[in-house]
């Protein structure tokens, strides 16, 4: 196994410091509001650590400063990678004050948050993804989706509406240039296909098909080419509220960003059900909140509750963290009783149009509850695959053509095989 050859934080054995939790900026607002109620609630002194960029590396900056947090983020292939690091302390699965947290959760998704050994590496705050296909109301009638049933039949309605000029860019992918983009777009649409492991006896001639119809796409230009440029959702969101793109295939969480009630009202719904062999929606990755290993008793302690409350129940026994995190964010969340509650479904209305409001958020809560975590996103090797998968797409595939959709997805499928074989070399060396 790996051995930890980090420098734990130097006060960590300190009890009467504050509780530092580290996360990612998106709701800081909710983030933070969260946080309030719980040190009001629990006589708690807390140090929010909010961090814009690269998570990753403030991470590992704030770690050999002596400065790290007690409590984090970490995004199902951080985890993933951390844990084999040794900075996270699996949680208690036997305390009791998780006992009742964990039989209201979704099991597939607690066995999402558990490493190769089987330790569970935190709470879900929330869930990343499914992915779903998001329809343009006003371009693509109700009668035109019972005829597509793959991908090329997604491709066969862009050539169409561009050819009528219904619009210039039919299809809006999700590309962008971080672990969260083009890498998780590849993810489900492999899912899609039935592919949600690498050993999967046709991995690279479905993704041949998957990258011969992201070539078509770009050369055909049915998507915008800037697609390939952005570093986040933000460009992307402003394209579709222009309403002229037909179909996108991203994040479903992102209908409530989709909608402006002044001005952008709700226009798109999800599709009935996921092009594809299988069809499958997949979860890409999975918001863990963690507690960072080598803390005294104490603080330890300190940071279950805090972990307990922000990824389970509150001091009252209430889901209130994550019934706020669906009804005002659409965020998909890891407890199935939340999407049969009348205020979760009355709240999601508001971002559908509303003749269409009911089946839409009956597709959209029937999707989560069917969704399946990656488990290619749970291993130590799963950010460096992805990055490198990103280029080969990205810059040899849809950029320079100096890769064939063949040799790429090859090329894809070796670097795994290899990263996985250093990987079981690692674990099977002696101890330093």
């Amino acid at each position: 196994m790996i051995t930890s050859h980090f420098n734990k934080n130097r006060n960590d054995q300190d009890p009467s410091q504050p509780l530092r939790f580290a996360f990612w900026t998106v709701r800081p607002d909710i983030v933070l509001d969260n946080l309030g109620r719980y040190a009001r609630a629990n006589s708690e002194n807390l140090e929010p650590m909010p961090i814009d960029g690269s998570y990753e590396t403030a991470l590992a900056s704030a770690w050999s400063s002596g400065r790290g947090p007690h409590v984090f983020y970490a995004q199902r292939a951080e985890a993933a990678m951390w844990a084999a690091e040794g900075r996270i302390e699996p949680l208690p699965e036997d305390d009791p004050r998780l006992r009742s947290t964990l039989a209201r959760m979704d099991p597939r998704l607690i066995a999402g948050a558990r490493d190769r050994r089987g330790r569970l590496l935190g709470l879900t705050y929330y869930n990343a993804g499914p992915f779903a296909l998001v329809l343009n109301q006003d371009l693509v009638p109700a009668g035109e989706m019972p005829s597509i049933q793959g991908w090329s039949d997604v491709l066969a309605l862009c050539r169409h509406l561009k050819c009528g000029k219904a619009c210039t860019f039919p299809f809006l992918p999700r590309w962008h240039a971080t672990q969260t983009g083009l890498a998780w777009s590849f993810l489900c649409h492999l899912a899609s296909e039935g592919v949600l492991a690498a050993d999967h006896a046709d991995r690279r001639s479905i993704t041949e098909e998957l990258l011969t119809i992201w070539r078509a796409l770009v050369d055909e230009e049915l998507v915008p080419p800037e697609a390939l440029e952005d570093q986040g959702d933000s460009l992307a969101v402003l394209r579709w509220r222009t309403r002229k793109h037909a179909l996108a295939f991203t994040m479903d969480y992102l209908f409530a960003d989709f909608v402006d009630q002044e001005a952008c009202p709700p226009f798109s719904i999800p599709a009935p059900q996921l092009p594809g062999r299988t069809g499958t929606p997949l979860l890409p990755g999975q918001a863990l909140l963690c507690i960072a290993a080598g803390l005294s008793p104490d603080l330890g302690d300190r940071a279950l509750r805090l972990v307990r409350t922000l990824g389970g129940e509150d001091h009252e026994g209430e889901l209130f963290v994550h019934q706020r995190w669906i009804s005002e964010c659409l965020f998909p969340v890891p407890f199935p009783e939340l999407y049969r509650d009348a205020q979760v479904r009355a709240s999601a209305r508001r971002f559908f149009p509303p003749v269409a409001a009911s089946e839409a958020i009956d597709r959209l809560f029937a999707a989560r509850l069917q969704a399946v975590p990656s488990p290619m996103t749970h291993v130590p090797w799963a950010l460096e695959w992805s990055a490198r998968l990103d280029s080969i797409i990205r810059q040899d595939v849809l950029t320079s053509r100096r890769e064939t959709p063949q040799g790429a997805a090859d090329a894809i499928w070796r670097l795994w095989d290899d990263l996985a074989r250093t990987w079981a070399d690692r674990d099977a060396a002696p101890r330093g």
